[in-house]
């Protein structure tokens, strides 16, 4: 996997097209199903953050930290 610094108007659907779901018993879903609820949210017009807990200080203090859900730009 690669960080991608920002999901927008112009990319999410190619992004949704390269997710899976999780091929663990994995309850949350894996990726896939985070990205579609972060969408969700993303469509109401709140920006929205991935982030691995290693970065969670960082983003807390408004620092790069993850990858950026945002499709109002």
């Amino acid at each position: 996997a690669r960080l991608i610094p920002e999901i927008n108007r112009k990319n999410y659907q190619d992004i949704q097209k390269c997710l899976s779901g999780s091929t663990a018993a994995d309850v949350t879903g894996g990726m896939k199903q985070k990205y579609l609820e972060l969408l969700d949210a993303a469509k109401t017009g709140i920006i929205c953050q991935i982030v691995d807990l290693k970065h969670f200080k960082n983003a807390l203090e408004g620092k790069p930290a993850g990858t950026v859900i945002n499709l109002q730009q």
